[in-house]
């Protein structure tokens, strides 16, 4: 790769992002929509876990990002309630 000029400052250009080997068992038109991907543990909390850590919090402050949208879906409960099938 070689560097440019931007802006009259030198920059090195970023280096193609290199994804987890399991990105690649996921659908290939996905892709391109993917800003980044994280490891967390898969303890049953996991989503929760995901998102805490692509907030920018730790991995253990899944409880509040759990707590957030259980708020979020009692305030909100009409809102919701018609993409819930039982």
């Amino acid at each position: 790769m070689e560097s440019k000029w931007r802006n009259n400052k030198w920059r090195e250009p970023k280096s193609p992002r290199k994804w987890p080997d399991a990105v690649s068992q996921l659908p290939p038109f996905m892709h391109e929509y993917y800003t980044d991907v994280v490891d967390v543990d898969g303890d049953g909390h996991c989503g929760f876990c995901a998102v805490s850590v692509l907030l920018g919090k730790s991995q253990e402050s899944y409880q509040l990002v759990r707590l957030d949208l259980i708020i979020e879906l009692n305030q909100n409960r009409a809102r919701y309630v018609n993409f819930v099938w039982w």
